[in-house]
């Protein structure tokens, strides 16, 4: 039997994207998963500066602009394009670069001289660097038939109905597409424990009464919850995607950052493999691609970025990201799309306090101080 040089376990978009680019560099490679044609659920939204060329082919609609809506007096226009992926045509071009798909597990695979896991970030086969105390998004989505909805995309609403007490704000995140239904969505950014989606479907419910929106329709329902601010891999085992660490602390997103390092992660496993990669092997060599010394760096700011806001109330949000969105978009961009090196954030992170109310700058401070500033200095002195 011949062995393959590449399996990839897992067909999201990271594993697809990843297995196409082997594919393209002249790998032999194979995805295994236990339905590899199994439609995606999620919705997937991004940046088109962060996609890579030839994002209009899979791309349901795209804004030239999307909205902040702070409060009811504060909005920021947000220049785009910004993109809502057609997941079933992102899927449909990848899988048409990886004829090689097979149905199973890890257990059942065929041999391969390298076996990457892309099967999500709480997979059980990749050792992490510390223990796992994830915030966590969580979101309510509905893809609608309206009456009354706003014309505008909106990136983030966070206007009333505002959170019960106790529990942690959330914002509206709407985009109207092209054959006129409405896809909406409550989201809780980041907070520890995790929310019931349930809780943020009543919440969507009484925003749209408060918006006057009248649903005549519901098509399609979305439950997201996604681990936030994972520790980092060790590289001891090959992985790629959100298994690898790829979702940003601060956002959640991580699709175009799959998207983006596939090509590099291919060329990283195939020169180790023909040893251009000189001693490092493939697993090293995948790390190293994914993992750069400043991007490890960067990843710890958006950790510490991240446990500061899962202890601010909605108060403290809009105050928040409204300095946030004040910053040049090369620098909000950067950091939303996690591609900012760490002294552009860290010049950022000090713009920042300086733009925030004295009750915020407290609770920074407050993070500062405590074990989230330790684990940052330790991380950037030693970021390997």
């Amino acid at each position: 039997m011949t062995t393959l040089d590449v399996l990839v376990l897992g067909a999201g978009p990271a594993g697809l994207a990843l297995a196409a680019a082997c594919a393209r560099v002249g790998l032999s490679v194979a995805v295994a998963a236990p339905d590899p044609e199994a439609p995606w659920i999620p919705n997937y939204g991004a940046w088109a500066a962060e996609l890579p060329d030839g994002w209009r082919g899979w791309a349901e609609a795209a804004w030239p602009e999307v909205v902040v809506h702070v409060d009811d007096a504060r909005r920021h226009v947000l220049p785009g394009p910004y993109v809502k992926v057609d997941g079933r045509r992102l899927q449909a071009s990848l899988l048409a670069g990886v004829p090689d798909r097979r149905r199973g597990t890890a257990e059942d695979a065929p041999a391969a001289r390298v076996v990457v896991d892309a099967t999500g970030a709480e997979s059980p086969r990749v050792p992490r660097r510390g223990r796992a105390d994830p915030g966590w998004q969580v979101a309510w989505g509905e893809v609608l038939e309206v009456d009354g909805a706003p014309p505008e995309a909106l990136l983030m609403d966070w206007r009333n109905p505002g959170p019960s007490p106790g529990e942690p704000p959330s914002f509206l995140y709407a985009l109207p597409l092209p054959d006129g239904r409405w896809f909406a969505e409550e989201t809780v950014l980041v907070s520890r424990p995790k929310v019931s989606p349930e809780v943020l479907r009543a919440r969507l419910s009484r925003r749209l009464d408060r918006m006057q929106v009248r649903v005549r329709a519901r098509h399609e329902v979305e439950r997201c919850r996604i681990p936030m601010g994972m520790p980092l891999p060790t590289g001891s085992v090959p992985a790629f995607g959100s298994a690898a660490g790829f979702i940003h602390p601060a956002t959640g997103y991580s699709l175009a950052t799959s998207l983006r390092l596939a090509d590099p992660a291919a060329r990283a496993i195939a020169g180790a493999l023909d040893g251009r990669a000189g001693a490092m092997g493939p697993t090293a060599a995948l790390h190293a691609a994914c993992w750069p010394v400043d991007r490890v760096r960067a990843w710890a700011f958006h950790r510490f970025g991240m446990e500061a806001l899962v202890h601010m109330d909605l108060s403290s949000v809009r105050e928040f990201f409204d300095a946030f969105f004040q910053h040049p978009p090369a620098v909000w961009g950067g950091w939303l799309a996690g591609t900012l090196p760490s002294a552009g954030i860290a010049t950022a992170m000090l713009s920042h306090f300086g733009r925030v109310g004295w009750r915020v700058r407290g609770q920074l401070v407050a993070t500062s101080l405590g074990p989230d500033g330790l684990r940052l200095v330790g991380d950037l002195v030693s970021p390997r």
